[in-house]
């Protein structure tokens, strides 16, 4: 590289994060103008970002005393998929001492061959329980990575006490002490994972 393209990448580092955080925000603010909240999206991002994944994202919107199920296919061939729980401001909420994210090595995939998660400010005692940490507004972001298909998945709003009626009857309880040894795991896991 020239030492003006040297130059000119520099300049571009360091007003990175500006740009990408009101690109995300603007982003959040378009997808909740043209189709509202709970409601998904697929978007492959052309140019920016990993051209070998399709994603899928929803603004989510819950209140206490609600849930909000998710609920797609999975595709046949999935070499890599997840979803995370981003706050209104489209930062990543915390993910160390809190399940706010799911991958296809961490699911609980259901008897029918369906993923189902479960986002609600309480814990609705199943696996694949997405923890909003107190956000009742935020977006929920997916990935297919390197898929045989790429579905879109839908989210349904519920009362959570009536959250079992909207599962399936095999779907297994997940008891308090369960949740403390998958968080425990997860957070060992984050203080294990490389950073440089």
């Amino acid at each position: 590289m020239s030492a003006t393209e040297i130059g000119d990448r520099l300049k571009g580092m360091f007003t990175l994060s500006e740009r990408w955080t009101r690109l995300w925000l603007e982003y959040q603010q378009d997808l909740l103008k043209r189709i509202g909240t709970n409601v998904f999206e697929l978007n492959k991002f052309e140019g920016m970002g990993l051209q070998n994944q399709h994603y899928w994202t929803a603004v989510f919107d819950i209140d206490d005393g609600e849930a909000l199920i998710l609920e797609t296919e999975l595709p046949d061939v999935r070499r890599y998929w997840n979803l995370q729980l981003n706050d209104p401001y489209f930062n990543a909420i915390e993910f160390v001492y809190r399940q706010t994210s799911i991958n296809g090595h961490t699911a609980v995939v259901d008897g029918d061959g369906k993923f189902r998660a479960v986002v609600a400010l309480e814990d609705p005692g199943v696996a694949n329980w997405l923890d909003p940490g107190e956000f009742k507004q935020g977006t929920i972001f997916g990935r297919w990575m390197e898929c045989s298909s790429t579905p879109v998945p839908v989210l349904k709003r519920v009362p959570l006490a009536d959250i079992r009626k909207h599962l399936p009857p095999d779907t297994p309880a997940f008891a308090p002490a369960n949740r403390e040894e998958v968080l425990r795991a997860r957070s060992i896991g984050a203080q294990l994972r490389r950073r440089w």
